[in-house]
């Protein structure tokens, strides 16, 4: 039997899992993080950010 294992589901954690497995899919991320956030400073709506993390799988 293994442990679960928890993967924290903030974005640090996520962009650095990405820089270690892949560099593109980190470039990408990047770029959805950054416009979700430049969308959430005008709106003062987190939900794009919160969208960013999630889409992930």
């Amino acid at each position: 039997m293994t442990a679960p294992t928890t993967i924290e589901r903030s974005g640090p954690a996520i962009r650095a899992t990405l820089a270690e497995c892949s560099s593109d899919e980190c470039a990408e991320f990047e770029t959805d993080f950054r416009e979700a956030a430049l969308q959430a400073s005008r709106t003062f709506d987190l939900a794009p950010l919160d969208a960013v993390r999630e889409n992930l799988t």
